[in-house]
């Protein structure tokens, strides 16, 4: 049986979310991809990044972590109510760098949702 844990934490687009956001993805990672948690705390702000460049100040963003053996998920879904492809494409590229897969589509509420995963081996 496989065992799946999930974190959900909601932020406010703000700037000190990223750096909150970013500490619980190192803990997770620390603890199930010892090897990754640097990585896991860079790849969350970069995410954040993304995200906060194209949301609104003080919307609402959530975090979802999904961890399972050898693999930690992070999703983050964000508004996406303000223009800034400068900012976002600099974040998606730091993303790519990092992580082992990645990507993004729209949500139902015309939000996006970008994703990034870490792998125990690359």
């Amino acid at each position: 049986m496989v065992t799946v844990t999930t974190w959900t934490q909601d932020y406010p687009a703000l700037a000190g979310s990223a750096d909150a956001a970013a500490q619980l993805a190192y803990t997770v990672a620390n603890q199930h991809l010892p090897g990754r948690a640097s990585d896991a705390y860079t790849l969350v702000e970069h995410l954040f990044s993304a995200g906060l460049a194209k949301s609104s100040p003080g919307s609402d963003m959530n975090l979802i972590t999904v961890e399972e053996p050898s693999k930690i998920r992070f999703e983050l879904y964000f508004p996406n109510d303000q223009p800034d492809p400068t900012s976002a494409a600099t974040a998606y590229q730091a993303v790519s760098k990092l992580a082992d897969a990645y990507g993004e589509r729209p949500t139902k509420r015309g939000g996006r949702m970008i994703y990034a995963e870490l792998w125990a081996e690359r």
